[in-house]
């Protein structure tokens, strides 16, 4: 028998995947704080029962700071 999660637990997994997708992507550490305040700050804007799915995290474009960078 294999247990399948409910709808919330497939919402917390979907953001914890694309949270660490984010992440891993961040190439200085300047970059990595730039998204963690993102998705604390996208977590903050919602309840955590019903918005908490992979939709409510914001994307963050790095271009930026890597312009500044070089």
């Amino acid at each position: 028998m294999s247990a399948t999660p409910d709808q919330t637990t497939t919402k917390f997994l979907q953001a914890k995947s694309t949270a660490s997708v984010m992440l891993a992507q961040a190439n200085t550490m300047k970059e990595y704080k730039k998204i963690i305040v993102v998705l604390l700050s996208s977590k903050d804007s919602g309840s955590e029962d019903e918005k908490s799915s992979t939709s409510s995290i914001k994307t963050v474009d790095l271009a930026d700071d890597k312009m500044m960078q070089r």
